[in-house]
């Protein structure tokens, strides 16, 4: 009888063993494999693991194809993940329509303004079963970096594609940033479309001091053709991915920290599979110190623009 005791009580240890130890199942919608993207997802990974946390991923992207979006996350809604994290508006947007009729959490990141993007009613509160990670790129810290690499400068022209609500709050952060610049202007170059963006370029150039080129879906995957046409006529580009500036394509970046980014979305996921409820987690969103330039002295010598003597700790000079 003892023997038959011992044997159930084993029985339902390791079973008890087995269910606990279940790995959490995280599934990460991508829309492609740029750098910046793929620095959130590096941080995830090492966070999770730097945590001890139980976490099995299913990560996929779509090569920037959107209209593989829908059917990338229906296949990822019939797996029934713990959590699914969304990378770009585009994709977080799809997902709040395609996720509406589950209990599954989003948790968004690289998105710019959430509010914007209509994911969350308020800026620093969860909605639904939504919440996340912005990008916002903190704007008065990135023209300060331009003013101090490029004190004469006074336009900063910046293209954005017009139907993407990362691009249009973006632009407007920057437009509000600089009525603390006196002299300085931004000038918007609206980009309906890849056909268009080399023509706006270059009717732009003459008419700016500096380029700035953000965050945006439609455009970083055409950066090559904007340095392209900006290096003739020797303007500096600003990106806000480092990427280029390390290949001294661009001449200098100012941007977030992407892994850093990918730590936080962490921070959020580890509540998550510690029950805390998703009402109660707010959405993160980066601050002036979380940001770090680089600049590219081949590209400054090769556009003939002479450095400031000084330097600020959080500023990389690439030889």
């Amino acid at each position: 009888m003892f023997r038959v005791l011992l044997t159930i009580l084993t029985s339902l240890t390791l079973t008890f063993t087995s269910i606990s130890s279940t790995p959490y199942k995280v599934a990460i919608a991508n829309l492609g494999p740029h750098q910046s993207l793929l620095d959130i997802i590096h941080g995830i990974e090492t966070k999770s693991k730097e945590l001890g946390l139980d976490i099995q991923f299913d990560i996929h992207h779509i090569n920037f194809d959107m209209t593989q979006i829908p059917k990338m996350l229906t296949a990822f809604k019939a797996k029934k993940p713990d959590v699914i994290i969304t990378l770009t508006t585009s994709i977080s947007q799809h997902a709040k329509a395609i996720f509406k009729d589950t209990a599954i959490p989003i948790l968004f990141a690289a998105v710019t303004d959430p509010v914007e993007a209509n994911l969350l009613n308020l800026p620093n509160q969860s909605c639904g079963n939504i919440t996340g990670v912005s990008d916002k790129q903190d704007a008065a810290s990135i023209i300060k970096f331009i003013k101090h690499t490029l004190p004469l400068a006074k336009r900063i022209g910046i293209p954005y594609a017009q139907n993407e609500a990362n691009d249009r709050a973006l632009l407007k952060s920057f437009q509000t940033a600089a009525n603390s610049f006196p002299g300085l202007k931004i000038i918007p170059i609206p980009i309906d479309s890849l056909q268009d963006l080399p023509h706006r370029i270059r009717a732009t150039i003459p008419l700016v001091d500096a380029l700035y080129v953000g965050p945006s879906n439609m455009i970083q995957p055409a950066l090559p053709i904007i340095i392209q046409q900006a290096n003739r006529s020797k303007l500096p580009i600003f990106n806000f991915n480092e990427a280029a500036v390390t290949a001294h394509q661009a001449f200098a970046s100012f941007s977030v920290n992407y892994v850093k980014l990918g730590y936080a979305t962490t921070v959020i996921l580890k509540q998550l599979i510690d029950k805390i409820p998703l009402a109660d987690i707010p959405p993160f969103y980066p601050t002036a110190k979380d940001h770090y330039g680089t600049i590219s002295l081949r590209v400054a010598k090769k556009l003939g623009i002479s450095l400031p003597t000084s330097s600020t700790s959080n500023i990389t000079y690439i030889k």
